[in-house]
This record gives structure tokens, sequence and C-alpha cells, in this order.
């Protein structure tokens, strides 16, 4: 699971980093990116793919919180967004985001260990994906319909398995880095350079030819 954490302030990052880590099961594998302004977190979004829940402060000094939920809800719009701040009076706005929760701080852990297990079910409900950052956000596919990836002109494409393409934004990221969160998938391989395929959507390998089920040769 991936967490994003959003405060200005570095005394209240650094302890709420903290928290999630102690408060996650004991079994969960969690990543915790912190950022310091709107601006980083967005940026990150842009570049590098979704994140499965947001923890966002309120009173940010280069944004509103409120605002920059609007704007992650649009990039990822499945993700959960959990609020966090030093004052109440927000809560109403939140909600209109469709927050998960409003947290005061100081947050009681019980109740962040709670929100966590919540943001676990709805990913393993939602089953395995891969985030593949498209123009106008972040898309969505489901990993055991994927056949392959390939890079094109810096960007990743996606080939299903139904013969559907699915194109991505042009990136600055090398396409091992673009397809990390893919490649954690044991089920797929990278086999070149500007390759990696799912294992299962393998008809025959001849040499160095890997022949697809939809017959390209790869």
């Amino acid at each position: 699971m991936k967490i994003a954490v959003c405060d200005d302030n570095a005394s209240d990052l650094l302890a709420l980093k903290t928290k999630i880590k102690q408060a996650a099961p004991a079994d969960a594998l969690v990543k915790i990116a912190a950022f310091s302004c709107a601006d980083a977190l967005l940026t990150a979004v842009r570049d590098s793919g979704f994140f499965d829940c947001y923890f966002l402060d309120i009173l940010l000094k280069d944004d509103n919180g409120i605002e920059l939920g609007k704007t992650v809800r649009r990039l990822n719009p499945d993700a959960s967004i959990i609020y966090i701040t030093s004052s109440p009076e927000f809560a109403l706005e939140a909600f209109g985001v469709q927050a998960m929760d409003y947290l005061i701080k100081p947050v009681e852990e019980e109740k962040l260990a709670a929100d966590l297990k919540r943001v676990m079910r709805i990913a393993a409900r939602s089953g395995e994906v891969f985030a593949l950052k498209v123009p106008g956000g972040v898309t969505r596919v489901a990993v055991d319909q994927i056949s392959y990836a390939e890079n094109v002109d810096r960007c990743v494409n996606l080939i299903l398995k139904d013969s559907r393409r699915v194109v991505g934004s042009t990136s600055r990221f090398s396409f091992e880095k673009m397809i990390a969160d893919l490649l954690v998938n044991t089920q797929f391989i990278q086999i070149h350079k500007s390759y990696a395929v799912n294992m299962a959507a393998i008809q025959t390998i001849e040499g160095e030819k890997v022949i697809m089920d939809d017959g390209h040769c790869r």
C-alpha cells in the first residue's frame, strides 16, 4: 500500500509518518512518501503515479488542503483521502471532497489504525491494479488483463489481453522506473529495455524471441 502524507509543519509531518508506520498492520507492506507542500505532492502524482491513500493537512502555507484534495480526487479518483488538522472548522468541506475521515491533531493512534484497515480493505476489493500516468491524470488497469508493456517514444503503452492499447503520457523517467510497480508482480518480467511481458500471456519462446498469445513477437 502506497501512502502520501502532506504537511508543511516538519515536526507534524515526521510524527504522522511515524504513527502511520506504528499503526499499520504488522504484515502489511506500506510505503510512505512525505511532502512538505502541495506542489511537491502533485508533481509526484503526475510523474510517478497514484497513491492508495493521502493524508492531507488542511492549512498549508502554499495551498488550501481542501483544494489540494479536489485536485488529488480529479487525478486519482479511487484514492482514499484523510484530512489531518488542528482545526475542526473545515470538516463539512472535507467531506465534500469525499474524504474518508477528518482527524484532529494530535492524531489518536486507535483512529489512525482503524482508518488504515479501511484503506487496505478498499484496496483489496479493487484487486491488483497498475496505475499508468495518462494525459489528464492517472488510469488504473487490472494487472491480470495486461499482456505486455512497451516503451514508445518515452511513453509506456499497455497492451491488454483483449488487444486494446492504453497509451501513457510522455515521461522523463526511465522505462524501468515507470513500470516499477508492475515489475513487483512476479508474473511480469522485463525481457528488453523497452518491453515487459506477462508470463501468462506468452505462447512460445523461440531463441531470443518471445511470441505472445496475440501473435506479436517481442
